[in-house]
Protein backbone atom coordinates (compact mmCIF):
# COMPACT_ATOMS: atom_id res chain seq x y z
CA UNK A 1 0.00 0.00 0.00
CA UNK A 2 1.35 3.24 -0.76
CA UNK A 3 1.02 5.93 1.67
CA UNK A 4 3.24 9.26 2.71
CA UNK A 5 6.24 9.28 4.89
CA UNK A 6 5.20 9.96 8.31
CA UNK A 7 6.53 9.67 11.98
CA UNK A 8 5.51 7.54 15.04
CA UNK A 9 8.14 8.65 17.58
CA UNK A 10 11.36 7.88 15.65
CA UNK A 11 9.45 5.01 13.62
CA UNK A 12 9.29 5.56 9.97
CA UNK A 13 6.02 5.19 9.20
CA UNK A 14 4.79 4.20 5.03
CA UNK A 15 2.77 1.68 3.53
CA UNK A 16 4.09 -0.46 5.10
CA UNK A 17 3.11 -0.09 8.36
CA UNK A 18 0.16 2.27 8.23
CA UNK A 19 -2.31 -0.27 8.39
CA UNK A 20 -0.18 -1.99 11.37
CA UNK A 21 -0.32 1.31 13.07
CA UNK A 22 -4.26 1.50 12.76
CA UNK A 23 -4.73 -2.15 14.16
CA UNK A 24 -2.41 -1.17 17.26
CA UNK A 25 -4.41 1.73 18.02
CA UNK A 26 -7.66 -0.38 17.40
CA UNK A 27 -6.25 -2.64 19.90
CA UNK A 28 -5.54 -0.31 22.42
CA UNK A 29 -9.33 1.35 22.26
CA UNK A 30 -10.25 -2.30 22.38
CA UNK A 31 -8.46 -2.54 25.66
CA UNK A 32 -7.54 -6.26 24.84
CA UNK A 33 -3.41 -7.83 25.13
CA UNK A 34 -1.71 -7.63 21.81
CA UNK A 35 1.22 -10.03 20.38
CA UNK A 36 3.86 -7.71 17.79
CA UNK A 37 6.15 -10.34 15.92
CA UNK A 38 8.86 -9.27 14.19
CA UNK A 39 12.16 -6.44 14.73
CA UNK A 40 12.17 -5.06 17.71
CA UNK A 41 12.96 -1.21 16.27
CA UNK A 42 9.43 -1.77 14.92
CA UNK A 43 7.72 -3.01 17.89
CA UNK A 44 9.32 -1.00 20.38
CA UNK A 45 7.19 2.55 18.98
CA UNK A 46 4.22 0.54 18.31
CA UNK A 47 4.00 -0.59 21.78
CA UNK A 48 4.76 3.37 23.18
CA UNK A 49 2.09 3.95 20.45
CA UNK A 50 -0.28 1.45 22.10
CA UNK A 51 0.30 3.09 25.38
CA UNK A 52 -0.28 6.38 25.06
CA UNK A 53 -3.72 5.41 22.98
CA UNK A 54 -4.56 3.54 26.42
CA UNK A 55 -3.38 6.25 28.82
CA UNK A 56 -1.22 6.57 31.70
CA UNK A 57 1.97 5.05 30.17
CA UNK A 58 3.44 1.72 30.06
CA UNK A 59 5.82 -0.39 32.20
CA UNK A 60 9.12 -2.08 30.00
CA UNK A 61 9.79 -5.51 31.47
CA UNK A 62 12.97 -7.20 29.13
CA UNK A 63 13.39 -10.64 31.09
CA UNK A 64 16.94 -10.82 29.45
CA UNK A 65 18.16 -7.56 31.58
CA UNK A 66 15.37 -6.21 33.92
CA UNK A 67 15.21 -7.38 37.44
CA UNK A 68 12.61 -9.80 38.93
CA UNK A 69 8.98 -8.54 37.02
CA UNK A 70 7.44 -8.34 40.81
CA UNK A 71 9.65 -5.38 41.54
CA UNK A 72 8.65 -3.96 38.07
CA UNK A 73 4.71 -3.97 39.00
CA UNK A 74 5.07 -3.17 42.80
CA UNK A 75 6.82 0.45 41.54
CA UNK A 76 4.63 1.18 38.42
CA UNK A 77 1.60 3.43 38.17
CA UNK A 78 1.22 2.39 34.49
CA UNK A 79 -2.10 0.68 32.71
CA UNK A 80 0.26 -1.27 29.97
CA UNK A 81 3.30 -3.56 30.52
CA UNK A 82 5.45 -3.59 27.55
CA UNK A 83 7.05 -7.38 27.83
CA UNK A 84 10.13 -7.23 25.10
CA UNK A 85 10.47 -11.45 25.77
CA UNK A 86 14.06 -12.08 24.12
CA UNK A 87 14.82 -14.35 26.90
CA UNK A 88 12.98 -17.14 28.87
CA UNK A 89 10.60 -15.90 31.41
CA UNK A 90 11.02 -17.01 34.66
CA UNK A 91 8.37 -19.73 36.25
CA UNK A 92 7.91 -17.24 38.98
CA UNK A 93 7.44 -14.46 36.50
CA UNK A 94 5.15 -16.61 34.87
CA UNK A 95 2.93 -17.02 37.49
CA UNK A 96 2.73 -13.61 38.73
CA UNK A 97 1.85 -12.34 35.23
CA UNK A 98 -1.22 -14.69 34.89
CA UNK A 99 -1.92 -13.01 37.99
CA UNK A 100 -1.85 -9.67 36.10
CA UNK A 101 -3.35 -10.38 33.82
CA UNK A 102 -6.50 -11.91 35.73
CA UNK A 103 -6.70 -8.68 37.26
CA UNK A 104 -7.01 -6.39 33.61
CA UNK A 105 -3.42 -5.47 33.24
CA UNK A 106 -3.28 -4.99 29.63
CA UNK A 107 0.17 -6.47 28.01
CA UNK A 108 1.85 -5.95 24.77
CA UNK A 109 4.25 -8.30 23.89
CA UNK A 110 7.41 -7.97 21.31
CA UNK A 111 8.42 -11.20 19.96
CA UNK A 112 10.88 -12.32 17.50
CA UNK A 113 11.17 -15.95 18.50
CA UNK A 114 8.71 -17.87 18.75
CA UNK A 115 9.45 -20.54 21.08
CA UNK A 116 10.03 -18.09 23.86
CA UNK A 117 6.34 -17.55 23.95
CA UNK A 118 5.40 -21.35 23.32
CA UNK A 119 7.34 -21.63 26.65
CA UNK A 120 4.76 -19.83 28.88
CA UNK A 121 1.91 -21.62 30.32
CA UNK A 122 -0.84 -21.98 28.21
CA UNK A 123 -3.10 -19.77 29.84
CA UNK A 124 -0.67 -17.03 29.60
CA UNK A 125 0.04 -18.08 25.64
CA UNK A 126 -3.88 -17.21 25.31
CA UNK A 127 -3.85 -14.13 27.30
CA UNK A 128 -0.86 -12.58 25.14
CA UNK A 129 -1.94 -13.18 22.33
CA UNK A 130 -5.77 -12.07 22.08
CA UNK A 131 -4.86 -9.94 18.87
CA UNK A 132 -1.65 -10.47 17.33
CA UNK A 133 0.29 -8.71 14.02
CA UNK A 134 3.41 -9.82 12.21
CA UNK A 135 5.21 -7.07 11.67
CA UNK A 136 6.54 -6.47 8.29
CA UNK A 137 10.53 -8.58 7.77
CA UNK A 138 11.87 -6.15 5.16
CA UNK A 139 10.33 -2.18 4.96
CA UNK A 140 11.97 -1.22 1.56
CA UNK A 141 9.65 2.28 0.90
CA UNK A 142 10.96 3.79 4.86
CA UNK A 143 14.72 1.87 5.05
CA UNK A 144 16.30 4.81 3.14
CA UNK A 145 14.69 7.62 5.70
CA UNK A 146 15.33 5.37 9.02
CA UNK A 147 18.68 5.11 7.56
CA UNK A 148 19.26 8.65 6.82
CA UNK A 149 17.42 9.74 10.27
CA UNK A 150 20.08 7.14 12.13
CA UNK A 151 23.21 8.75 10.34
CA UNK A 152 21.87 12.15 11.31
CA UNK A 153 22.00 11.34 14.73
CA UNK A 154 25.54 9.69 14.89
CA UNK A 155 27.27 12.33 12.52
CA UNK A 156 25.02 15.31 11.38
CA UNK A 157 27.34 16.78 9.31
CA UNK A 158 28.33 13.67 7.41
CA UNK A 159 27.80 13.69 3.85
CA UNK A 160 26.08 10.66 2.41
CA UNK A 161 26.59 8.55 -1.04
CA UNK A 162 23.79 6.95 -2.92
CA UNK A 163 25.91 3.81 -1.73
CA UNK A 164 25.12 4.04 1.42
CA UNK A 165 21.23 3.61 0.72
CA UNK A 166 21.64 0.85 -1.80
CA UNK A 167 24.00 -1.17 0.77
CA UNK A 168 20.82 -0.97 3.68
CA UNK A 169 18.86 -2.45 0.80
CA UNK A 170 20.84 -5.46 -0.58
CA UNK A 171 21.69 -6.15 3.52
CA UNK A 172 17.67 -6.02 4.10
CA UNK A 173 17.70 -8.86 2.20
CA UNK A 174 20.51 -11.32 4.39
CA UNK A 175 19.19 -10.01 8.00
CA UNK A 176 16.51 -8.25 9.77
CA UNK A 177 16.05 -4.85 11.03
CA UNK A 178 17.01 -4.71 14.23
CA UNK A 179 20.63 -6.51 13.34
CA UNK A 180 20.96 -4.26 10.33
CA UNK A 181 20.24 -0.89 11.93
CA UNK A 182 22.82 -2.42 15.06
CA UNK A 183 25.54 -2.61 12.46
CA UNK A 184 24.90 0.81 10.96
CA UNK A 185 25.30 2.31 14.33
CA UNK A 186 28.70 0.51 15.49
CA UNK A 187 29.71 1.61 11.59
CA UNK A 188 28.82 4.97 12.06
CA UNK A 189 30.99 5.05 15.46
CA UNK A 190 33.94 3.31 13.67
CA UNK A 191 33.59 5.80 10.98
CA UNK A 192 32.93 8.71 13.21
CA UNK A 193 36.19 8.09 14.51
CA UNK A 194 38.25 7.99 11.36
CA UNK A 195 35.42 9.91 9.34
CA UNK A 196 36.37 10.25 5.19
CA UNK A 197 34.84 12.99 3.07
CA UNK A 198 31.97 10.99 2.31
CA UNK A 199 30.25 8.38 4.12
CA UNK A 200 30.07 5.32 1.40
CA UNK A 201 28.06 1.74 1.70
CA UNK A 202 31.76 -0.05 1.87
CA UNK A 203 32.01 2.08 5.30
CA UNK A 204 28.82 -0.07 6.89
CA UNK A 205 30.16 -3.64 6.96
Amino acid sequence: RSASLTRRGRLVVGGSLVDICAAVEEAARDRVNLLLRGPLTIGRELARSYAMTLGNGATRFDPSIDRRLREVLDGAQARALVLELTAPLAKGDARLLEAALANELRVVTLCKKPHLLEALPPGVQRSLSARQLALPAFRYEEMSTTVFDLIRDYTPAAKIHATVVEHCLIRMREIDEDSLLGQVRLSLLRWRARPTPTLRGEHLM
